[in-house]
């Protein structure tokens, strides 16, 4: 039986990002349905399925800035990722704030918002490593703190990304975020 403190829920170690292609099937289908301007809202679709399935043993969790846990993992590691990124693209001369996708006139960062959308699911695939090793994963440990900057990092032995952050915005800054 599930409590208000999602710590306390029976973690039974398996997420999303371990599940079979059957678990995964649905998702593939969808994203080869989605039209320009997704005016059939699968990405929503998709995105709802995504979370439900990302903590399963997190009862009625959905992605919400002011969620419970790991809500706060996430927003942290998408905020380091962000500034990551915002960071790269002032260093390589470009504008952060003229986005491809993203358009907001209140946001300085949307290039940037649109450059981290494939790294996402690494900070994702970080916050639930996180909460199945991590007895409490209300809030980020010491610990933890460094694990986001490891998600753009060449070399990781953790995060094993094709092309990292590091490597395609600015391959001579390397580690020295």
């Amino acid at each position: 039986m599930a409590t208000n403190h999602p710590a306390e829920n029976t973690k039974p170690g398996k997420s999303i990002r371990k599940s079979t292609w059957n678990s995964c099937k649905n998702m593939m289908v969808w994203s080869n349905e989605v039209r320009s301007g997704d005016p059939d809202n699968l990405e929503a679709r998709d995105a709802a399925y995504y979370w439900k399935n990302m903590f399963p043993f997190i009862e009625d969790f959905t992605r919400d800035r002011e969620g419970i846990p790991p809500n706060n993992l996430l927003n942290y590691g998408y905020a380091i990722l962000r500034a990551i990124i915002a960071r790269a693209l002032v260093i390589s001369g470009l504008l952060p704030t003229l986005g491809i996708h993203h358009h907001n006139r209140y946001n300085a960062f949307c290039l940037a918002d649109d450059i981290m959308e494939p790294y996402r699911p690494y900070v994702d695939a970080m916050v639930a490593e996180i909460v199945e090793e991590e007895d409490d994963y209300c809030f980020l440990s010491k610990k933890n703190k460094s694990k986001p900057i490891n998600v753009t990092c060449a070399g990781s032995p953790d995060w094993r990304a094709t092309k990292p952050v590091n490597d395609c915005c600015f391959p001579d800054y390397g580690l020295s975020l």
